[in-house]
């Protein structure tokens, strides 16, 4: 760049004190417009020489005064007996600008003059590179390599340093490879962080930058306000060890924030995870987010999490599509999809709205919430708690070895999942697993599993409790319903196409520990399609304490006998192949007060018999000792 010669009326002064006479001796001080700055003029065009500043005119009162043209400038004219700087000034002529010439008016330049330096860059010490891209464009701050391998974290730090509050953008078409990319603090609140472009994840090399436990592509910690949209943010997972802790995105101990669309490929850990302000301690959980909508795709079974919810309250999630996100990483089989798992019990994810769920993956879960307990499993005081999800689908494909564990359902409260679809494809494993909860309400469906639904665990009576649940299980090897421990809950659902072996509709099992099932009322569907065991069965090694439970409305049809279609201790009402009989039964299992109501009542001797009534608990089937027959006189 060449400087001009400043406008005529500077060039000579005249001695105010001398009518006609120069100014000889008198000074010049030059400055940046509007502040006491000292800014620097030339002996000429070609800026080789500094003038002094100030500038002692010459006998003849003036002196050769270059400036730069992209600059504005403030003139103080001063006597020669003046002070640096200036005490008893002449004259301050503030906002002078150098005249341009045709020569001069590069791209840099107007890019200068119609983008110069903000009072941000200013603030954050940010001097722009590329002056003729607008402020927040990451390429005016050095982001112009767009090779994917150039590091360029410094840049775009600067560029989000600079436009604290305002709007920071990778442009479509370029490429930024950068890690570490920090926003902490309120200082950085209301900040937009748009990437049009692609966002490409630095290699973390096997380091950490964040909170000495993880690798973050881009950070907000502790900031309210925030706006995070990402059109394309690849993850660079070829380049990545072998570690489940390489976030793209990391989301800590904020308030009031929005990411309304986000994309990313090619993840190793996860796409977006949710934590506390400090991972390590109970400290500020994340509040108020509006999540919108959120891709993720690899194009190998790899990663840990689309997203994963460690600390998140008050928040919703419009829509979330993930495929092939979960494989084996730190030698585990992660999740997958959405996972929604506190590490602690003084983090918290509730009061949640989760719209549609769409997930392919071989991970071990797909969409699963697996919370923890803030004292104790005893309190059931679980820090997952009010979650609104609306649909989830998840395939479970059976690409990896070792693929059989069931996706968890625990120690979570007020749960409510409109439907849940779940197909394994390939090798049949475990469907849901439902271990702690209270108040939960869902429908779910499986497909080629093992168990279809395991409810309740051995952490003691009503595991489960106040829930209702509906399975529709489809293609199953062991049985659709295993009731393990369970309290004050309803079941309704339906079991078809058994695969042939041992094979059960509804099982109740302690599963090796001693477990108790209690007022539960279930209508389960499971009838003979030539490959059930029993219709409802209890293990005979592990039963559990069974009280006051019934079964009713129930379809447990075409078994040869009571005894083949149910041997577990469960009052039955409306239960077809099981309360209906052309005679007194002569064999299975019974509970006091069952009614078995005959299906071919006639008159005879002036009365009519309209059924059995159930004397006793148990096996045995004496008429008057076990049974009663209900008869009812012709009137």
């Amino acid at each position: 760049m060449t400087a001009t010669i400043s406008p005529p009326m500077f060039t000579q002064f005249l001695n105010p004190n001398n009518s006609g006479a120069p100014a000889a001796g008198f000074k010049l001080f030059t400055y940046i417009a509007g502040t006491s700055t000292k800014q620097a003029t030339w002996t000429d065009s070609t800026q080789s020489v500094q003038n002094a500043n100030p500038l002692v005119l010459d006998a003849s009162g003036g002196g050769y005064v270059w400036g730069d043209p992209t600059l504005a400038y403030k003139f103080v004219w001063a006597p020669a007996t003046d002070t640096d700087p200036p005490s008893s000034p002449i004259r301050s002529v503030d906002n002078i600008r150098f005249p341009l010439t045709y020569d001069l008016l590069t791209q840099v330049l107007i890019g200068t003059l119609l983008y110069p330096q903000t009072p941000g860059e200013q603030a954050a010490g940010v001097v722009p590179v590329n002056y003729y891209y607008q402020p927040g464009d990451a390429r005016r701050y050095g982001c112009t390599a767009n090779d994917g391998s150039t590091d360029e974290s410094a840049q775009l730090q600067n560029a989000v340093n600079a436009n604290k509050g305002g709007l920071v953008y990778i442009p479509q078409g370029l490429t930024v490879y950068a890690a570490g990319i920090l926003l902490d603090g309120s200082s950085y609140n209301g900040t937009t962080l748009d990437v049009r472009g692609t966002f490409r994840l630095k290699a973390s090399g096997g380091l950490t930058n964040f909170q000495s436990v993880c690798w973050g592509g881009i950070i907000f910690h502790s900031v309210t306000r925030f706006t995070l949209i990402v059109h394309d943010l690849d993850g660079n997972r070829s380049a990545q060890p072998d570690n489940e802790h390489i976030f793209c995105v990391i989301v800590s101990g904020c308030t009031s924030f929005e990411i309304p669309y986000f994309s990313c490929r090619e993840i190793r850990g996860d796409g977006i995870y949710f934590g506390q302000s400090t991972f390590a301690s109970s400290s500020t959980d994340n509040t108020d987010g509006k999540i919108g909508q959120v891709y993720g795709t690899n194009s190998a079974d790899d990663g840990r999490n689309l997203i994963s919810i460690i600390s998140l309250v008050r928040f919703s999630i419009d829509q979330l599509q993930s495929y092939l996100i979960g494989g084996f990483v730190d030698s585990t089989l992660q999740p997958g999809g959405l996972d929604i798992e506190p590490d602690h019990g003084y983090q918290n994810v509730a009061d949640g709205v989760i719209g549609a769920v769409n997930v392919v993956t071989s991970g071990n879960g797909g969409f699963q919430i697996s919370g923890k307990a803030v004292t104790s499993d005893a309190a059931r005081d679980w820090n997952v708690r009010r979650i609104n999800v609306g649909r989830v689908s998840v395939q479970r494909t059976s690409s990896l070895t070792g693929f059989v564990a069931a996706t968890v359902i625990q120690r979570c409260a007020s749960i409510q999942i409109g439907e849940y679809r779940m197909y394994r494809s390939g090798t049949a494993g475990a469907g849901f697993n439902v271990l702690l909860a209270d108040l939960l309400y869902g429908v779910f469906h499986c497909d080629n599993v093992t168990t279809g639904m395991s409810v309740g665990s051995s952490f003691g009576t009503g595991s489960v409790s106040g829930s209702y649940i509906e399975l529709y299980a489809n293609t199953f090897t062991l049985r659709a319903l295993l009731l393990v421990s369970a309290n004050l809950c309803r079941f309704r659902g339906r079991a078809i196409n058994s695969v042939a072996g041992t094979v059960f509709g509804v099982e109740f099992n302690t599963l090796g520990t001693p477990s108790t099932v209690s007022n539960c009322m279930f209508s389960f569907d499971a009838p003979q399609d030539g490959n059930f065991t029993r219709a409802c069965r209890t293990d005979p090694v592990n039963t559990p304490t069974i009280t006051n439970v019934m079964a009713h409305d129930c379809d447990w049809s075409g078994y040869a006998s009571f005894s083949v279609c149910c041997d577990a201790q469960v009052n039955k009402a409306n239960v077809r192949g099981m309360n209906y009989a052309s005679a007194q039964p002569a064999n299975g299992t019974w509970v006091i007060g069952d009614i078995v109501y005959n299906s071919a009542p006639a008159l005879a001797a002036g009365k009519v018999t309209v059924g059995w009534t159930r004397l006793t608990t148990g096996n045995a089937n004496v008429t008057n000792t076990d049974w009663a027959a209900q008869v009812v006189p012709n009137a």
